[in-house]
């Protein structure tokens, strides 16, 4: 898979800036992809990932939107995000993507059914 584009809110220990990239599978792992030369800004291995799901910005607990910076933000209007949980060195993180201009939601759920292929494939 090539990539989609993608609005990264947050979430990941190594990389806890708001920014706009793309969100890849490939070779085993799951990365974000950002800047005008599109480097690797983090990764997880998809054995790591513990669960992948579309919720909507009411779902998301007001303690995780606070933690990563965008509690005002998620809180003014009912949308749905791409929720990526996972283990990093032993600490549980979810990070959180927006799908710009996907008002259907088509992407978010190709990315979804991606990961969870990824998932089953590497056992």
């Amino acid at each position: 898979m090539s990539g989609i584009d993608v609005e990264y809110l947050g979430g990941h220990p190594l990389y806890m800036k708001k920014d706009k990239g793309v969100l890849r599978v490939e070779n085993g792992k799951i990365s974000f992809w950002s800047g005008w030369s599109k480097q690797e800004r983090w990764s997880v291995p998809v054995k790591d990932i513990k669960k992948v799901e579309v919720e909507e910005s009411d779902k998301i607990t007001k303690t995780r939107a606070l933690l990563l910076g965008f509690g005002a933000l998620i809180f003014k209007k009912h949308k749905k995000f791409l929720v990526l949980s996972f283990d990093v060195a032993g600490m549980e993180s979810a990070a959180i993507f927006d799908f710009p201009g996907d008002s259907g939601d088509q992407n978010k759920m190709m990315m979804m059914q991606e990961i969870i292929k990824a998932k089953q494939a590497a056992g």
